[in-house]
C-alpha cells in the first residue's frame, strides 16, 4: 500500500528515474555531461536551475542577486550549500538558412562572474535544439542534467531541493535559499514550496477583473479538489522547490 508519510532515499529515487529516460533524452543527457563542468559539492543542499532562452547577456545580473544569501541568523549561507545551473537552450537554425540571432556571450558572463565570486558553484551547460523547444522540455532536461549531478555525488550525502527560478523580476530575499533548506530539514512531509506573487498596485488599477477572475479560478479549484476553502493558494510564482527524491520518483516534469 502506498504510504504518504513514507521518507523516499533519494539516491535509489534518482537512479530509477534515469533508467527510465527515453533514448532521445538519454542521448541529450549524454551531451550535458560531457560539458566541462565541476562535481557538486557534498555538503550541496539546494540546487537552483537558471533556463536561458537567447538572453545570456543578462546572467550575470541574475546570478548576482544570490551572492548575498544569508541563513536565517543573517549569517552568510555557507556557499557550499548552494549550487546553481544555467541551462542556455539555443535553436539550430535549418540549413542554409540565415542565423538572425547574434552571437550570445553567456559562458564569458559566467566566466566573469566565477572570477568576481570563486566561492559560488556555478554550472553552465548549453544544447543546440533542431526545432524550439517548449518550456516544459527544457525544465525537464535540465532537471535531468541537475539529478544526474546528485547521482554521483558519495554516499550519505543530505538530501538536496531543486528550485527552478524562472525570473519574475522581484527581489531575491536574503534568506530565500536559506529559508527553503530549512523548511524542508523541518517539515519531512513538505515535498514542494512556491513563493507568492507580490503584485504591484498598479496591476491591481490597470486590470482588476483580470486578477479577480484569476484568484476566483484558484478558490474554485480548491473547492472542487478539497471540498473546502481552507489554505488556499495564492497566486504562484515562477520560482518552485521540490525535494529531489520526490521528483525523481513521480517520473520528473
Amino acid at each position: 500500500a502506498e504510504n504518504p508519510q513514507a521518507k523516499l532515499n533519494e539516491r535509489e529515487e534518482i537512479e530509477w528515474y534515469l533508467s527510465t529516460l527515453s533514448h532521445e533524452e538519454l542521448q541529450t543527457l549524454d551531451v550535458l555531461k560531457a560539458q566541462e563542468n565541476p562535481a557538486l559539492h557534498a555538503d550541496t543542499r539546494a540546487i537552483v536551475s537558471i533556463p536561458l532562452v537567447q538572453n545570456g547577456r543578462t546572467i550575470y545580473q541574475r546570478l548576482g542577486t544570490y551572492t548575498q544569501q544569508t541563513n536565517a541568523d543573517g549569517t552568510p549561507i555557507d556557499p557550499n550549500k548552494t549550487a546553481f545551473v544555467v541551462y542556455e537552450a539555443n535553436v539550430t537554425p535549418p540549413e542554409g538558412s540565415v542565423n538572425e540571432t547574434l552571437p550570445g556571450n553567456t559562458k564569458a558572463e559566467i566566466d566573469r562572474f566565477k572570477s568576481d565570486h570563486p566561492s559560488m558553484q556555478v554550472l553552465y551547460v548549453t544544447h543546440a535544439y533542431t526545432e524550439q523547444p517548449s518550456a516544459g522540455r527544457i525544465k525537464r532536461d535540465m532537471a535531468n542534467f541537475a539529478l544526474s549531478h546528485l547521482a554521483s555525488r558519495p554516499e550519505g550525502t543530505p538530501d538536496v531541493s531543486l528550485i527552478s527560478e524562472n525570473s519574475t523580476g522581484s527581489p531575491v530575499e536574503a534568506t530565500y535559499l536559506s529559508s527553503i533548506i530549512d523548511t524542508m530539514d523541518a517539515n519531512p512531509t513538505i515535498d514542494m514550496v512556491s513563493g507568492t506573487y507580490q503584485l504591484p498596485k498598479e496591476a491591481y488599477a490597470n486590470y482588476p477583473i483580470l486578477f479577480a477572475h484569476h484568484r476566483a479560478f484558484e478558490i474554485f479549484d480548491a473547492l472542487v479538489r478539497h471540498g473546502e476553502a481552507q489554505s488556499v493558494p495564492a497566486v504562484f510564482q515562477g520560482n518552485l522547490a521540490v525535494r529531489a527524491g520526490t521528483l525523481a520518483g513521480i517520473g520528473g516534469y
